[in-house]
């Protein structure tokens, strides 16, 4: 501390001395830890995918490849489609001059042809990437790395994983150019996760069976009518119905039965408005995380 004046004045160590570590690192990451608003999310469809192969993973390495597979289930592939929103949002608000498309040519392709139309062409796409890119800033660097990490660790859990991995990485590059991203789609983003994260927790222990990918499918409609501001009674009520349906459908009458009587409290306490939805969902997630639980448990019984 330095004396001038009258003030006393703080010198802050530079962030890249090499006391700091910063010196010799590529890449720094930065830990953010947050409690979720509820538990019935990625993490609990994850679960219900691993319930539903009927065993557990009894060995160290079957464990440790659940665990990988849940790493990119839920904080890789959630961080991903997060901040792919931050960098649509970045863009909708984006202040940037387009850039002009450079004028690509290439030897015996004259102006005019379809050759130097797909030229003119590429040349315009690539210059709305270096203005996507140019706007989104460290962001996009992030994004690019988060996406990077996310495939190869998925790569541990088996090819199917990875997969599935590499299709929800497509969808949030794809995210990345929604302008305006609305409250409903981010709803519907949530709820493509919940699904993808409930196939991938079926695939690290057993095989992709169209059964229980279509019970996924209804609990992640159930997710995203439950989630929206306000939630809708009717979609909900059908989601409950259609999954209870396959249920029964596929030789598991008690698991259907069972997630009915417990789909009751979701109307039951029904919100009174906007203000009261957080309780809604704090006091309604109980029901909906033992019927996911119960319907994976009817699956894994009755394959």
């Amino acid at each position: 501390m330095t004396k001038g004046k009258g003030e006393l004045t703080s010198h802050k160590p530079e962030p890249w001395s090499p006391t700091s570590g910063q010196a010799a690192r590529w890449i720094a990451l930065h830990l953010e830890l947050h409690a979720p608003h509820t538990w019935f999310g990625p993490t609990w469809a994850f679960l219900g995918g691993v319930v539903s192969c009927g065993q557990a993973p009894l060995t160290a390495a079957g464990l440790v490849i659940v665990l990988v597979a849940w790493l990119v289930s839920e904080p890789f592939l959630g961080s991903l489609l997060a901040l792919a929103a931050d960098i649509a949002a970045m863009r909708q608000a984006g202040r940037a001059d387009p850039l002009a498309p450079r004028r690509w040519s290439l030897p015996y392709v004259r102006p005019g042809t379809p050759g130097q139309r797909l030229l003119d062409y590429l040349a315009r796409v690539e210059a709305r990437f270096r203005h996507g890119w140019h706007i989104a800033g460290e962001a996009g660097e992030k994004w690019l790395f988060l996406a990077i990490a996310t495939l190869l660790l998925s790569l541990i859990a088996g090819g199917p994983a990875a997969l599935l991995a590499g299709v929800m990485v497509v969808a949030a590059l794809g995210v990345t150019t929604l302008r305006p991203l609305s409250a409903s789609v981010r709803v519907g983003l949530g709820a493509m996760h919940f699904f993808v994260s409930w196939l991938i927790g079926r695939v690290t222990l057993g095989a992709l069976d169209y059964r229980v990918a279509a019970v996924g499918a209804g609990f992640a409609l159930v997710w995203f009518a439950w989630t929206l501001r306000p939630p809708r009674a009717w979609l909900l009520a059908l989601a409950e119905l259609a999954t209870a349906a396959l249920l029964v459908l596929w030789h598991a009458p008690v698991a259907a039965v069972g997630i009915l009587l417990l789909a009751a409290p979701l109307f039951a306490l029904w919100p009174d408005g906007p203000t009261s939805q957080r309780g809604y969902l704090a006091h309604t997630q109980a029901f909906l995380m033992a019927s996911l639980l119960l319907a994976a448990g009817g699956l894994a019984w009755s394959f």
